[in-house]
């Protein structure tokens, strides 16, 4: 792969946590400039979350709370830090995605949804709405038990409308449920690959429980990415 193919994509490493300063200074101090911010009802009640969001240069991503329909408010705190797309799951009824839409367009902040339950089950409403796609590569694992490079020859229509990627250190068979990516090194690197020879740009959030959301862990992934990269360019 040369090096021109590689900057062209632009891949963005980025991290997955609630919003909070002690974890974005750690986040901040391995050199990681991307987060994907999950958000819950109470975290949307909390004005001081814009202060903290903005005292970072980070981009961001915001991933919209699962337990309350709280739509508008989740794309009017990502317009207060300059987020650059909301990520929600297929939660809706159809009479409802209408509003969401043009919140989203009313904002200028684009929607992906997130395959939760199937590549499939929400084609309708990227068809309907032209909304655009989050790809959960551990959810997609589960779904299809395993990656085969059959899978990877399906993902190439979906990627064309995918501006998101969610990726963890989970394989088949394996207890490594939202783990950082490095727990597969070749795994993660076939993904990773893939998705620069597939001319995907965007972020690459690692989707890590909380007790994997320290300095070590933060350290160590963003290790193993710069050695990617490096490879990458080398290619």
């Amino acid at each position: 792969m040369s090096n021109q193919k590689f900057k062209k994509n632009m891949l963005q490493l980025a991290v997955k946590c609630l919003p909070s300063y002690e974890t974005f200074r750690i986040i901040e101090d391995v050199d990681i400039n991307a987060v994907e911010i999950y958000m819950d009802s109470a975290h949307l009640e909390k004005q001081e979350i814009v202060t903290i969001c903005r005292d970072f240069n980070f981009e961001y991503a915001i991933h919209a709370p699962n337990d309350v329909f709280a739509i508008e408010e989740t794309f009017k705190f990502a317009r207060s830090i300059n987020a650059k797309l909301v990520v929600t799951h297929d939660l809706f009824w159809e009479d409802e995605w209408l509003g969401i839409v043009k919140i989203s367009k009313d904002s200028g902040i684009p929607l992906a949804i997130e395959n939760v339950d199937g590549m499939l089950l929400f084609q309708k409403v990227i068809r309907r709405y032209r909304v655009k796609r989050c790809i959960d590569f551990e959810h997609l694992i589960l779904q299809t038990n395993g990656l085969s490079p059959a899978i990877f020859t399906l993902l190439k229509g979906p990627l064309s409308d995918t501006i998101h990627v969610h990726l963890t250190g989970y394989e088949r068979g394996s207890r490594k449920h939202h783990t950082h990516f490095y727990d597969a090194p070749e795994q993660t690197k076939t993904i990773l690959s893939f998705l620069v020879d597939s001319d995907y740009n965007g972020m690459v959030v690692s989707e890590a429980m909380v007790e994997y959301q320290t300095k070590e862990h933060f350290k160590k992934l963003k290790d193993f990415y710069d050695k990617f990269e490096q490879e990458e360019t080398r290619g």
